[in-house]
């Protein structure tokens, strides 16, 4: 698909990786997310019962509910690059699931948060944000004004879920959750107030406090029981992949930054598609080879996460990507 000479080899060896992982565990993956889809339908039932439980205010509140409810259910596909790591390493217990489904659900919330900030109406101009429901529900309130709820239903449903974890035991996962939004927030808010031209250094840095930190939150959570060694390298692979799913972001949304005025580290330092598309390839060869001496299914799921990020990213673009030509 990317061709590109000097890392046509490294391309061509994790598809075929991807390809043992498919033959190995997609019976089980599917398995996985049916045990992981009721959890979630569950738990996010049950977030919405919350929401609206005020007897006096439910009248008014339950519109909301039923909308933060629809979203958040169609928000699951958050969690399906995580599920390929779920039966390479025995994750696939009712206890995984569980966690997992709260984990996602509890990662929504800043996700919210972002779409009331940047002001998104339609994810990917897909489907219909909260944000987005919201205003066309109640046309009479100001946009601006519904951003604002936005987020601050972001916020809701983030104290939400850690306040739930805790309540069913995993307070590992409740802790860690603070611990990542103390990293994430200043990142986001380092992007918003960077006004000046940014060194890739810096950038890079920004990333790994907003999207990595965030990502992570979902990928420490689910490989908490997962033996140390391998767990430690397995989140630093995945971090990379998450700094490379931002950066191929980044050229898709090059010129929307640029018209707001909003920091892209394309804009200062790839002149071409060629060259994002080398570096993010050079990138993930040069930290997935820190994985050569755990055991093949392991580092063929993570290959399975690392070509879907790349394909997703140029499905993005509409599959009409200059990267097509090489």
């Amino acid at each position: 698909m990317f061709g590109l000479k000097s890392y046509s080899a490294f391309w061509q060896r994790l598809k075929t990786a991807r390809g043992r992982h498919k033959y190995r565990f997609e019976s089980a993956i599917n398995e996985f997310r049916d045990k992981l889809n009721p959890h979630m339908e569950e738990e996010i039932t049950r977030l919405s019962r919350v929401f609206s439980s005020d007897i006096k205010l439910r009248k008014h509140l339950t519109p909301i509910a039923d909308i933060l409810r629809d979203y958040l259910l169609w928000l699951r596909w958050n969690g399906w690059l995580s599920t390929q790591l779920a039966p390479p390493l025995q994750l696939t217990g009712d206890d995984d699931a569980r966690r997992l489904a709260i984990t996602l659900i509890t990662h929504m919330g800043p996700r919210l948060v972002d779409d009331g900030i940047d002001g998104h109406v339609y994810f990917k101009d897909k489907h219909l944000t909260l944000m987005g429901a919201l205003e066309q529900k109640f046309p009479d309130i100001q946009p601006s004004v519904v951003r604002c709820q936005s987020v601050l239903i972001g916020y809701w449903v983030l104290n939400y879920g850690i306040r739930r974890m805790r309540q069913i035991g995993l307070e590992y996962c409740a802790d860690n959750i603070s611990r990542l939004c103390e990293i994430t927030v200043p990142g986001v808010v380092a992007e918003t107030f960077y006004r000046e031209a940014i060194e890739k250094d810096g950038y890079e840095q920004i990333v790994k406090r907003k999207s990595v930190a965030y990502e992570m939150m979902i990928y420490q959570n689910f490989l908490a029981p997962v033996e140390p060694t391998l767990r430690s390298a397995l989140l630093k692979t995945l971090g990379i992949m998450v700094e490379i799913a931002q950066y191929l972001n980044d050229y898709m949304h090059r010129k929307d930054d640029e018209k707001r005025n909003q920091i892209n580290l394309i804009n200062n330092e790839f002149e071409t598609e060629k060259t994002i598309w080398e570096y993010s390839l050079g990138k993930a060869e040069n930290h997935f080879d820190t994985l050569a001496n755990f055991p093949e299914h392991i580092v063929d799921a993570v290959a399975a996460v690392a070509v879907e990020i790349f394909e997703t990213s140029n499905n993005l673009w509409g599959g009409k990507s200059e990267i097509e030509k090489y």
